[in-house]
């Protein structure tokens, strides 16, 4: 077996983040991983006010992820798939808080997703 070293320059999630309760605060940027079968991440956008937020989503080389903007309750705004190692960038106006959930379409347990957060 062989190990290869991943070189990550973001923040990296941190499990468990699988409900609103566990999410991660994310600010700027931040990576994850597909873990395990059907892992469903969660990460929450805080603001000091309504503000409209870029969010850019940089998908699993090789895989296929669905991300989801949700409201501050965790309700399901928007969702856009992305395959591979593509890029979406989406536009959601956050409240004070919201979510972003990214959920496994197409699993690969080896690459990592990025995602970045903007005004």
């Amino acid at each position: 077996m062989e190990l290869e070293q991943v070189d990550i320059h973001t923040a990296v999630e941190t499990e468990p983040n699988n409900s609103k309760t566990t999410a991660n605060a994310i600010d700027k940027d931040i990576s994850g991983f597909i873990n395990y079968k059907n892992d469903v991440d969660y990460y929450l956008i805080k603001t000091d006010e309504r503000k409209k937020v870029k969010i850019t989503v940089k998908g699993v080389k090789n895989g296929k992820i669905k991300i989801s903007t949700a409201d501050p309750l965790g309700f399901i705004i928007k969702s856009k798939e992305v395959e591979s190692d593509n890029e979406l960038t989406l536009f959601d106006t956050v409240d004070r808080k919201g979510y972003i959930i990214i959920e496994p379409v197409i699993q690969n347990y080896e690459s990592f997703y990025t995602i970045s957060i903007g005004e």
